[in-house]
C-alpha cells in the first residue's frame, strides 16, 4: 500500500497508479516484478500534511522501493514525475471553488470544492474543508467526510465509509450505506 500520487516510472514514461497500490499498476502494465533488476521503479510524491492544495513545487518526492535499476537517476525520474504532476492533480483533486457535475470512474483523492454526483465506479477518498458532494449513488463511494466536508444524499447503494471532525450528511435513502466512525463504536447505517 502506498500514498496517493504514486506512480510506476519506466525508462520512457510515468504511469500514475489508479488505486493506492503500485502492485495493481504493475499488473495492469504487464511488468515483471520478479527479476533482479526490473525495468521500473515505484515512486510517490505527496504534499506536506496531505494538503493537496499546496503548490506542486512543495510536494515531497521519494523512491518507494529499496533497489535501484542501473538506469535510475533520481534527478531525471523526479523531473519526469514533477512534469506530469499538475495533470494528475487536475484529474485527481477537486480544488476549492471548482465544481464537477459528476464523477463516475476512477479516484478523486480529495474534494475541497463540489461534486454533483459520485456514481458507478467513482470513488472519492476524502471530502474536506468545506468540500461538498451532492449525491453518492449507484455504487459510488466516498471514503471519509471530515473538517466541515458535506455529503447531501447517499442512495442507490452509494456508500460513505466514515464521518469525522464535523463532517455531515443530510439524507440517507434507497439502500445507501454509511459506516459512521464517530465515537467509540462504529455503526453501519443502511437505508431500506
Amino acid at each position: 500500500m502506498c500514498d496517493h500520487a504514486a506512480a510506476i516510472v519506466t525508462k520512457t514514461n510515468v504511469h500514475w497508479c489508479e488505486t493506492p497500490s503500485h502492485t495493481d499498476m504493475i499488473k495492469k502494465l504487464g511488468l515483471r516484478d520478479d527479476t533482479e533488476s526490473p525495468d521500473f521503479v515505484r515512486v510517490q510524491i505527496v504534499p506536506p500534511d496531505l494538503d493537496y492544495r499546496l503548490p506542486c513545487e512543495r510536494w515531497l518526492f521519494q523512491l518507494d522501493q529499496d533497489f535501484r535499476p542501473d538506469w535510475y537517476n533520481r534527478e531525471e525520474v523526479e523531473s519526469a514525475v514533477r512534469a506530469k504532476l499538475p495533470e494528475w492533480r487536475t484529474r485527481s483533486v477537486v480544488m476549492p471553488g471548482e465544481r464537477r457535475e459528476k464523477h463516475d470512474g476512477g479516484l478523486i483523492v480529495a474534494c475541497y470544492g463540489e461534486i454533483g454526483r459520485v456514481i458507478g465506479n467513482g470513488r472519492v477518498d476524502v471530502v474536506v474543508d468545506n468540500g461538498r458532494v451532492g449525491r453518492v449513488a449507484v455504487n459510488g463511494r466516498v471514503g471519509r467526510v471530515a473538517v466541515n466536508g458535506r455529503v447531501d444524499w447517499v442512495s442507490d447503494n452509494g456508500r460513505v465509509t466514515s464521518y469525522c471532525d464535523s463532517g455531515c450528511s443530510a439524507k440517507l435513502a434507497d439502500k445507501g450505506h454509511i459506516i459512521d466512525m464517530r465515537g467509540d463504536r462504529p455503526r453501519i447505517i443502511v437505508a431500506q
